[in-house]
């Protein structure tokens, strides 16, 4: 329904508040493809309440040449000849809308000091619109069978880790170091067996595993695009060619 809604309030903006709208989602998502950059690397990540927050304004002096003083959303909208100081009755419609909130507050800026900031975020329904205003579909959910994406980050990590596996517990050396273990629960508890085997404080994929990375290899990578997952080394029979081979399963698969 969201999806519908969103379509339904895109509609209904004005240009101004379309092109302001996608320029903040624009964002969001370049946002969040680094945080998920980041985590396929197991870097340590802000909260999403954090890194969702896009800066729309630092109130410094601007530097009308050298474009000093913008933010990446006032710099998208000048390019498009869209942004003047009227911008806040625009801002203002959006979340009157409820299709972005606001926070104003301060952040220290050499040589100034402490200046008003103006950060959005966008709500469910904005990036409903924003979505609908791309022709973006939501995001595919993954098919009975298939793993969400923490798994499968897992998953790839342990085939590349091979034989010998990754260690259980802390390490000094992260390249080394296991996925966590509710992580490792989710794959070694599932319906069709284990997918990891644990050995000498270490875990590698079972059999099973190795199976299921290679014949759903080009499955997840339509899911989870983004996730460093090599091609799997061989291509067994029966192997999926893509998520399209989830509308009638096969059996034994």
């Amino acid at each position: 329904m969201t999806a519908v809604k969103g379509a339904k309030v895109w509609a209904e903006l004005n240009e101004r508040q379309r092109l302001y709208l996608s320029t903040i989602f624009g964002v969001d998502q370049a946002a969040e493809a680094n945080i998920r950059a980041r985590s396929a690397r197991w870097e340590r990540t802000p909260t999403a309440s954090e890194w969702r927050q896009v800066t729309y304004d630092i109130k410094v002096p601007k530097d009308a040449q050298l474009g000093v003083g913008y933010t990446s959303v006032q710099h998208t909208l000048r390019r498009q000849g869209e942004h003047d100081p009227g911008s806040g009755s625009t801002l203002a419609a959006l979340k009157k809308r409820e299709l972005i909130t606001a926070t104003y507050d301060q952040v220290e800026v050499f040589p100034f000091g402490w200046v008003p900031r103006i950060r959005v975020r966008l709500t469910t329904l904005g990036r409903a619109a924003a979505r609908a205003g791309k022709g973006i579909t939501t995001p595919v959910s993954p098919p009975r069978g298939l793993m969400a994406r923490w798994s499968f980050a897992a998953l790839a990590r342990l085939y590349v880790a091979g034989e010998r596996g990754l260690h259980i517990g802390p390490t000094s050396d992260r390249v080394d170091e296991a996925p966590s273990w509710n992580t490792l629960l989710h794959l070694r508890d599932r319906r069709e067996g284990s997918l990891i085997y644990e050995f000498e404080h270490r875990v590698r994929l079972s059999d099973l595993g190795r199976g299921h990375y290679s014949v759903h290899h080009a499955c997840y990578r339509e899911l989870y695009p983004d996730i460093d997952a090599p091609s799997p080394a061989e291509q067994p029979d029966g192997a999926h060619a893509g998520l399209a081979d989830h509308r009638v399963r096969p059996s034994g698969v």
